[in-house]
């Protein structure tokens, strides 16, 4: 190659310096790291506020839920007072009520209450609060309840001078009777409301485990139907077929039974009898059954055989103990099919017709009630008066 052609090497043009662990990257991290630094404080401080303003919140809530409101104590007490009159038996009894001063004044045509049914009484309220007191005076024949020394309940008991003779229009005396009980109730409202509409004294049977069995055997009772405890008991199957939470089994004892019971009338208010739920193998328990109607009996209620199962030994051990007794002799509803559940009602209308009375059970389901709707207004027409379940009781062996 020539001298001419010689190549002459070019200067490189500077470039950037690439990034590196220098003065500029040291910056970028301590600014990094001071804004982390005020983005913690601030939430930190942001999480305190909140926290003590959550404190300051709270605080009226906890009293409140310690402290039950005046309102809330009256009802409750009333609907004690209800109950417990329901149960005595005082359901027919001439009973009025008026607000006097701060107290509501009842005055009941009927003898003062026993002993018992003042206990029972004393003892619901106490649950209710501890600052209740329950004064008897069976000379005046008075009851005054107290809460917080302030007389909010008083109850009058004076006894007609003479027995009035019930007058009962020989036509409605000779009509056969039917009782219509409407289990599982207690899970929902609407049911309740459509049976409630009905032209008919359908009986409410309430479970005592589901979230609304309190508002709706109020709801009930207020509509002047007859409320009775839906009592889960064990069934043969178990545990294909489970009866519920805090259900009655044979492998409970005695004093188990008594307590579940209790917690029955808790929460199933103005019951005056009960029923079984499911309970194919309990009903059979001669043990268990007779825990049952003593604490029924001690209660003042009455108890209906739904005959789960042919084996029962309820009616006998109500013979035994002195419980006001009646048994199913239809179920309503097998086939939820609307025109086969009037035609069961027709059946039932004429096992009435032929025996005097007969009582049907059937289940809050949408078919049910439909043929309720249509069949309500055309019993009279068939020549049979719709009563509650307490109006078919026995006491028979």
């Amino acid at each position: 190659m020539s001298k001419s052609m010689k190549k002459v090497p070019q200067k490189k043009e500077p470039s950037s310096p690439p990034p590196s662990s220098g003065p500029i990257s040291r910056q970028m991290r301590i600014y990094l790291a001071c804004l982390f630094l005020l983005i913690f404080l601030a939430a930190s401080l942001l999480v305190l506020a909140k926290l003590r303003q959550s404190v300051g919140d709270e605080a009226p809530v906890l009293v409140q839920l310690e402290q039950p409101s005046e309102t809330l104590i009256l009802e409750d007490m009333q609907v004690e007072i209800e109950s417990t009159l329901l149960r005595g038996g005082y359901g027919s009894a001439g009973i009025s009520a008026q607000q006097q001063g701060g107290a509501l004044h009842w005055r009941i045509g009927a003898e003062f209450p026993p002993k018992p049914l003042v206990s029972q009484l004393s003892h619901r309220l106490q649950r209710i609060s501890t600052q209740i007191e329950l004064l008897g005076d069976p000379k005046q024949g008075r009851l005054s309840l107290r809460w917080k020394g302030r007389e909010t309940h008083r109850l009058d008991f004076v006894p007609p001078e003479e027995p009035l003779p019930v007058a009962i229009p020989p036509a409605e005396l000779a009509l056969p009777r039917i009782a219509i009980v409407l289990d599982d109730l207690g899970r929902d409202l609407e049911s309740a409301r459509r049976l409630v509409a009905l032209e008919i004294p359908v009986t409410f049977a309430v479970m005592p485990n589901t979230e609304r069995s309190r508002e709706v055997a109020t709801l009930a009772h207020r509509a002047g139907r007859e409320v009775m405890i839906h009592i889960p008991m064990e069934p043969r199957s178990y545990p294909k077929a489970d009866p519920g939470e805090n259900a009655l089994f044979t492998r409970l004892s005695s004093p188990q039974i008594r307590s579940l019971f209790m917690g029955y009338l808790d929460r199933v208010p103005f019951a005056v009898g009960g029923n079984n739920h499911m309970g194919s193998r309990f009903t059979e328990n001669v043990s268990g059954m007779t825990t049952v109607l003593q604490v029924m009996s001690e209660q003042g209620l009455y108890f209906v055989d739904s005959r789960t199962t042919s084996q029962s030994v309820a009616r006998k051990s109500a013979a035994a103990v002195g419980v006001p007794f009646a048994t199913r002799d239809i179920f309503l509803d097998n086939d939820r099919d609307v025109e086969l559940i009037r035609a069961q009602l027709v059946k039932l209308v004429e096992k009435a017709l032929k025996n005097g009375q007969a009582l049907g059970i059937g289940h809050p389901y949408p078919e049910t009630l439909r043929a309720l709707e249509i069949e309500a207004p055309l019993f009279a027409a068939m020549g049979v008066q719709v009563v509650s379940a307490s109006a078919l009781l026995s006491r028979e062996d």
